[in-house]
């Protein structure tokens, strides 16, 4: 079986979360002091670029190195040492032996659920979006109310994806040498991807409800054009 990680590339991500850790709040600092002192400057554009340029490789580094650390720790438990680094030495000369081989079988379970709660909150804010927008008379707004159906379903997938990998027959985990079965998203790279998908749902959620928003009030500008259209929000357009 080959390495994933060896300790050469767990330190490098080490190095790389905390140089841009470091850069990421002296940016952010730099700001407060150039937002109290009401003026720009150089150190204040560069700083500006920097808080928008380190999050995601920050994070990313983080990970990297969390993850690393688990599975060489995890290895460890199975009395491999994991190389220094794996180029020199590719693959294990023996499959780790484990008192406890599969540890994330339980955690596949807990995504699955994490999932399924997400579901049953989007589900409950697209009944809501749905209600309040249809019976202000926006009739389109069914259209928008079948796309966050669609996110519905897709998180469903999710949570059956992960449900599935709980099986001990067909995955394993990624530091157990079997052939035969297929590797199971890991609890952290599984909360990563959560996290990033949620992010981009609520997101989606966020423009469709500000275009449903937008629609109405230009429709009540049009309906109410003699007169103020703000005292008619939260009134039905027919």
């Amino acid at each position: 079986m080959n390495y994933i990680y060896d300790k050469k590339e767990n330190k490098t991500f080490m190095i790389a979360a905390v140089v841009l850790s470091v850069l990421f709040l002296f940016s952010l600092i730099v700001l407060l002091v150039e937002d109290r002192a009401s003026n720009i400057n150089t150190p204040g554009i560069i700083a500006g670029l920097m808080i928008y340029a380190c999050p995601l490789p920050m994070i990313m580094s983080w990970y990297g190195y969390l993850d690393s650390s688990r599975y060489i720790k995890r290895l460890r438990e199975g009395g491999i040492d994991v190389p220094y680094d794996k180029k020199a030495e590719p693959l294990m000369t023996e499959p780790p032996v484990y008192a406890e081989e599969e540890k994330d079988s339980r955690g596949s379970v807990v995504l699955a659920a994490i999932c399924l709660c997400i579901t049953i909150g989007i589900a409950v804010y697209t009944l809501i979006y749905h209600i309040k927008w249809t019976g202000l008379g926006m009739k389109d707004a069914g259209f928008f109310t079948g796309i966050q159906v669609v996110m519905i379903i897709l998180w469903l997938l999710g949570a059956f994806f992960f449900f599935i990998q709980r099986s001990k027959e067909k995955y394993r985990d990624d530091t157990v040498f079997d052939p035969g079965r297929k590797a199971r998203m890991g609890v952290l790279k599984g909360i990563v991807t959560i996290i990033l998908c949620l992010g981009i749902t609520v997101a989606a959620l966020r423009v469709l409800y500000s275009i449903t928003k937008y629609a109405y009030q230009t429709r009540l500008q049009v309906l109410y054009e003699d007169g103020d259209w703000r005292e008619h929000e939260g009134e039905p357009l027919y």
